[in-house]
């Protein structure tokens, strides 16, 4: 991983670092929250998630606009094999549509709701802390698993991304390797988590 762009990410429940009087969980390397979901490898836990979860479920959406760090998720998530392709939003607006079921997303066959999104925070037309704003807002018939992918190590975004309900900050790695380790954590921990429906 490239100097000065660190993993950063709050850890699950069961590892908490919060005090009585704090909203914010400690800032820490993603390594650890990952460490019980990696003894087995991906392919072995995505086949138990499957076999008693609808293949819907599965569905990850990413919202990114660079063409360069889109290419590098799209192959991270191929080389995880997932079952099905992910869905991809270019903007926020089109993160919300996506979200909310308007337009052509109202399919939901087509457009599943997604188990996983993966959101950048420097899109154009409306950025991803405003896509989790209205996230926060909105009446929510699903629970919504959002991690943030980017490339800002600034304290204020992570403090705020965390207040706006997003279960992780990861910075976003160059190398093509790193990427892969990192989303094959992230799929391997929240295939094991048990979530609200």
């Amino acid at each position: 991983m490239a100097p000065g762009r660190p993993r950063i990410g709050p850890p699950p429940p069961s590892f908490s670092a919060r005090s009585s009087n704090s909203h914010l969980h400690e800032s820490f390397n993603a390594d650890l929250v990952f460490h019980a979901a990696c003894h087995l490898p991906f392919t072995r836990i995505l086949r138990r998630f499957q076999a008693s979860v609808d293949k819907n479920l599965l569905t990850v959406l990413l919202a990114e606009d660079s063409e360069d760090d889109l290419w590098l998720m799209l192959e991270a998530l191929k080389n995880a094999r997932l079952p099905q392709a992910p869905m991809v939003v270019r903007d926020g607006v089109e993160a919300i549509e996506y979200l909310a079921g308007h337009g052509k997303y109202a399919d939901r066959a087509k457009y599943p709701f997604p188990f996983l999104f993966f959101l950048d925070l420097n899109m154009p037309r409306k950025n991803g802390f405003e896509v989790l704003e209205w996230w926060r807002r909105e009446p929510r018939e699903h629970h919504l698993t959002t991690i943030v992918l980017t490339s800002s190590v600034n304290r204020a975004d992570i403090e705020r991304a965390y207040r706006l309900d997003a279960v992780s900050y990861l910075c976003k790695p160059t190398e093509l390797s790193d990427l892969n380790e990192m989303v094959d954590r992230l799929l391997q921990f929240w295939s094991l988590v048990q979530r609200p429906p």
